[in-house]
């Protein structure tokens, strides 16, 4: 910008009106080579992720979701450790949902969730004073999609008179209704795509119609399977993922529309948009499955054609013993539709990048080899060519192409040659000197790195958190169903940060660098949902479950209270003794205030006395601020040892 000392040259503006194609910073070959050295390492503890490097090369804002991510990965290992113990308790029990275990797992995961908050905001403010980034929301400029709004007016500022941007206050708040309704009328379907889904279920399950998904039917050699929980469970992801994609441009769209003031306001908003439809769209199944499908079964059915078998078509999943369980039900679901997801999500994060870099290098290796034919007199392309060599240069070129995943891109970018291939070709260009053809143009940095793929600085870390917030649905709200579930989201988190480095580093372009001092309304989520997997896995254990099956209903009442209160208040204790920022981050930061009140507000320096012990005598402490500071501790003065 200008008033920075720029040319005030409006970038952002130019790409928006696509009069440039694109405006990014170049990538640094040699410090990114250092940061992947410690980043994109197969086998590492989640801790060691370089989080100061991170933020020195890309800024603050993916800075903190890579050590939220860290942060995430390290809990759920843990967590993971328990759940297998308790898994192995329910194996060997007489009846794995009654196995004694998993109460206290329920207890032990919701203390594990408060932890899991608390610790990640003290270390969420330690990053935050060292990356200098305290009170940063509090100096964020505006938008340039607010400023160039047709409906933004600049007009003076009823507080100090100054000139200022204003959106009408009745027209953003007509827009947020209209989006509160789309959110709501996007809701209702959700819920009516998992009932036709809850249907086909019933239907998949009719004697005639299940003997035709029978591998057995198909040919006789294979063993017979039911395959209906396995094709249940791949259409409820397509579900799942269908529809997140599509709210996600749909949200994006009424997020542009509501006249937000800054990136924080508007991914504020975005973030609540995105929680509310991508909770229900997510878990509608499972909460249907744990806490109304046997409820239906007993009083629906009859209506669609199925008086006589309706109890059997449309209750829970029978378990070994061949009586409906939900409790079996739902961990079945939950294991289909998780493992299901991280191992799309996760190909698709890898896979398709890859390939359109791999296609891209080799057509443009070979049409340097036509040049080159063409250029020396020898055209291959003038005979036709036998059909069998065509399917195996094909053959070749899919080989070329699935070979070498996770390699280094070349110093060429991703449609240049390797190395060793450019030096051959170099080495040629000896022999074909002289001829009339002018030499193949290199094209710069510039142009190879604008052949990858863009990742925005503000929606791209927004959709990797809403990614990672839904595992963590996963990993603590159904536990009582799952215990294996915190060791997954482990698995799925550890994996992520070595996919998230390899895609942002070698196939995407450089991002702007932006600032933030916190992960924003993700934290708050996070922290609701913790209290919600209270409330939840209560409920597994005192409705769905078999725990209390003999005991009668108001005593599973009086259960699931003294449960989830209990619960609930050692969370809220351990969350109001534990503070957010460590003491010496909060003396660093007030100190960090008192610098810039000197240098910035130039306020008048001033000597003040310390409180020693009384078999003392006071002495003045000098905290005038140098040009430089002659000592790395600054704050070694007499008596203010004892603030720590």
């Amino acid at each position: 910008p200008a008033r920075d000392g720029g040319a005030g040259f409006p970038l952002d503006k130019l790409v928006r009106r696509r009069a440039a194609a694109a405006a990014f910073p170049l990538h640094d070959e040699d410090e990114l080579k250092t940061i992947e050295q410690r980043w994109i390492v197969m086998w590492q503890r989640p801790g060691k992720v370089p989080a100061h490097r991170i933020c020195e090369y890309f800024g603050e804002k993916i800075a903190f979701y890579f050590l939220f991510l860290a942060h995430a990965t390290s809990f759920f290992a843990f967590a993971g450790l328990v759940g297998i113990g308790v898994w192995i308790n329910t194996l060997v029990s007489p009846k794995a949902e009654n196995a004694v275990t998993v109460p206290y797992f329920c207890a032990f995961m919701g203390m594990w969730a408060t932890c899991f908050v608390e610790d990640w905001k003290r270390k969420q403010s330690r990053h935050a004073m060292e990356w200098g980034a305290v009170g940063f929301e509090d100096v964020e400029g505006d938008r340039p999609e607010f400023a160039e709004d047709a409906l933004t007016l600049v007009t003076n500022s009823p507080v100090d008179g100054m000139p200022t941007t204003y959106f009408p206050v009745e027209t953003a708040r007509k827009r947020r209704s209209e989006s509160a309704a789309v959110i709501f009328v996007a809701i209702v379907a959700v819920c009516i795509v998992v009932y036709a889904i809850f249907l086909l279920n019933v239907t998949l399950r009719l004697p005639v119609v299940a003997r035709e998904i029978d591998p057995k039917t198909w040919w006789k050699k294979l063993p017979s399977v039911d395959l209906r929980p396995a094709i249940i469970g791949v259409i409820s992801t397509i579900q799942i993922l269908v529809l997140e994609h599509l709210w996600l441009l749909l949200a994006e769209r009424m997020t542009d529309r509501e006249g937000h003031r800054t990136d924080t306001e508007y991914e504020d908003a975005l973030i609540a948009k995105t929680f509310v439809f991508t909770f229900v769209n997510a878990y509608a199944s499972f909460f249907y499955t744990a806490f109304f499908k046997q409820l239906q079964a007993s009083v629906d059915g009859a209506g669609l054609g199925f008086p006589a078998n309706r109890q059997r078509l449309f209750a829970c999943e029978p378990d070994n013993t061949g009586v409906a369980n939900c409790m079996y039900d739902l961990r079945v679901q939950l294991s289909s539709i998780f493992i299901t997801r991280v191992l799309f999500t996760t190909t698709m994060d890898v896979i398709p990048p890859y390939l359109s870099w791999k296609r891209e290098r080799l057509l443009a290796r070979d049409e340097r080899a036509r040049r080159k034919s063409r250029a020396t007199g020898v055209h291959e392309d003038d005979e036709p060519e036998d059909a069998a060599v065509a399917y195996a240069r094909k053959r070749q070129l899919g080989n070329r192409i699935f070979g070498g995943l996770f390699k280094r891109r070349s110093s060429s970018g991703p449609t240049g040659a390797a190395p060793e291939e450019e030096t051959k070709v170099e080495s040629s260009d000896d022999s074909i000197r002289g001829l009339d053809e002018e030499p193949e143009r290199i094209p710069s940095a510039a142009e190879e790195e604008c052949g990858l793929g863009e990742y925005h600085v503000m929606l791209g870390p927004f959709r990797d958190y809403a990614q990672l917030i839904i595992i963590y649905g996963f990993g603590v709200l159904f536990v009582a169903a799952y215990p294996l579930a915190p060791l997954l989201a482990a698995v799925n988190s550890y994996v992520q940060i070595r996919v998230g480095g390899w895609r942002l580093s070698q196939r995407r372009r450089r991002t702007w660098p932006a600032g933030a001092e916190d992960i924003g309304t993700w934290e708050a989520i996070v922290d609701i949902m913790s209290y919600l997997a209270v409330i939840v896995n209560g409920l597994l254990l005192t409705v769905t479950g078999q725990f209390f099956v003999n005991h009668p209903w108001w005593a599973r009442a009086a259960i699931f209270v003294g449960f989830t209160h209990g619960l609930l208040l050692a969370k809220f204790t351990l969350a109001l003794a534990v503070p957010d920022a460590p003491s010496e981050v909060r003396l660093q930061i007030a100190r960090q205030e008192f610098v810039r009140d000197k240098l910035v507000a130039r306020l008048p320096d001033a000597t003040p006395t310390v409180d020693l012990q009384a078999d003392t005598e006071d002495e003045y402490v000098d905290l005038t601020i140098l040009d430089a500071d002659e000592d790395e501790l600054y704050l070694d003065v007499p008596g203010y040892e004892k603030f720590f």
